[in-house]
């Protein structure tokens, strides 16, 4: 019995950190449109791929609040892959986080540089930019929640085949 509502608790915890970091993206999204404005042409594109991008986090928690559990592991695991690595070589970039991220990378710029961040939900893109980028980053708790909601649904998988499942689950 204690073994299920500890399941329990990860997937709430998976949850909620998909909304929140989802939240605050559009949060941030709204305050960067709203200093924006007017948005035109290529960059009412772009904000409405950042709107798609932290939505994904809100639908995949949403779905696991909502008991549609091996949905919205799928999903919440689509969307922490999409957040493990970052880069931007020449004029072309791409940054997602949704919730934290904690990240270790090498910045070619100048000189081989070893980098380590923290950061909190961000997306950046570049696309032909002017900036002078040549780095790599990879997202450690991006990398731990794809092996938390594994070992989650691997959980599920076994309680299934030893005959353990309810309709909470």
């Amino acid at each position: 019995m204690q073994e299920k509502y500890k399941l329990k608790a990860k997937i709430n915890f998976l949850a909620y950190y998909q909304i929140v970091g989802g939240a605050i993206g559009i949060i941030f999204l709204v305050w960067l449109l709203v200093s924006t404005l007017p948005v035109q042409g290529l960059n009412s594109i772009l904000f409405l791929m950042m709107a798609v991008f932290f939505a994904l986090s809100i639908c995949a928690g949403w779905l696991l609040l909502e008991k549609r559990t091996e949905a919205g592991l799928t999903l919440s695991k689509i969307n922490q892959i999409l957040q493990i690595i970052g880069f931007g070589f020449g004029g072309f970039g791409f940054k997602y986080v949704a919730g934290i991220m904690l990240s270790l990378g090498i910045d070619l710029k100048d000189d081989a540089n070893f980098i380590f961040n923290f950061s909190i939900t961000k997306l950046e893109f570049f696309i032909n930019s002017s900036k002078d980028l040549a780095k790599v980053e990879v997202n450690l708790v991006a990398i731990y929640l794809v092996y938390f909601i594994i070992k989650i649904q691997d959980t599920i998988l076994y309680r299934r085949k030893i005959g353990v499942v309810n309709e909470d689950d």
